[in-house]
């Protein structure tokens, strides 16, 4: 039963959010490319764990200091993990015939993020062992949502450079700095101070996390004003198609 629960919370704020946000979609993409699209997320997690591996060593060297927090928030997880994303995004989904419209960068970009996270979910609630109810609950309000709609935002400029060539070096840029560069600051605290804090009860470390929070409350939020915009902007601008030409009337020959 606890297997079954642990996956139902691992799954269910992603699946959620990913449904929530195709509705705001007015021409929906087909269900077998979004559910592939998903899967792909999820697959990219494993070059991820092989990848952290071959740094352990580097991690080893740094344990305990500041700057393996900020290599592990900067680069395992900004850097490496948002470009995971965008190889789902650019390698699969702009490739594919049903990427026809600048709302489908949103929908694609959620999609793969929220994929991604939710295989991250279940890897973090199991290894919570009996404290995984907390975690799920902590991830369900952060972790997912920050993973989605950071995916969200990448969407939004890999679909511009598709579509616009004229912008597609700086939006493609933008692509991958933007959710690198938030991804990273929303890490960046709570790794930090996992590193450095020996002494979980100190005045100092309580000071820490509770700064750490609360910056990581701002950024998600930061990024669901960003992303909900984002959606509205392009659900309005979005054509509905062409009506079918009409046929001039012709009076009947006697």
């Amino acid at each position: 039963m606890s297997e079954l629960a642990i996956l139902t919370a691992a799954l269910s704020p992603g699946v959620f959010l990913l449904f929530v946000f195709l509705r705001m979609d007015r021409f929906p993409e087909p269900r077998g490319v979004v559910l592939r699209t998903f899967v792909l997320g999820m697959v990219v997690v494993a070059p991820l764990v092989l990848a952290s591996i071959f740094f352990t060593p580097v991690l080893l060297v740094l344990a305990g200091t500041p700057a393996a927090g900020a290599f592990k928030a900067l680069f395992m997880a900004g850097v490496l993990e948002e470009l995971a994303k965008f190889w789902v995004l650019w390698g699969y989904c702009m490739r594919h015939s049903a990427f026809d419209e600048p709302m489908d960068g949103l929908v694609y970009g959620l999609t793969a993020s929220l994929g991604f996270a939710c295989l991250e979910n279940v890897m973090y609630l199991h290894a919570a062992g009996g404290e995984w109810a907390s975690v799920a609950i902590a991830r369900a309000l952060l972790a997912v949502p920050s993973h989605g709609f950071n995916g969200a935002i990448m969407g939004y400029y890999a679909a511009r450079g598709r579509f616009n060539p004229a912008l597609r070096a700086d939006s493609y840029r933008k692509a991958l700095l933007i959710p690198m560069a938030l991804h990273g600051a929303y890490d960046l605290g709570p790794l930090i101070l996992q590193e450095v804090a020996t002494d979980e009860g100190s005045p100092l470390a309580i000071l820490g996390g509770l700064l750490a929070l609360v910056a990581v409350v701002g950024i998600v939020l930061f990024e669901v004003a960003w992303t909900i915009r984002l959606f509205r902007r392009q659900r309005a601008a979005q054509i509905a198609p062409p009506p079918l030409p009409e046929i001039p009337w012709t009076p009947p020959v006697a």
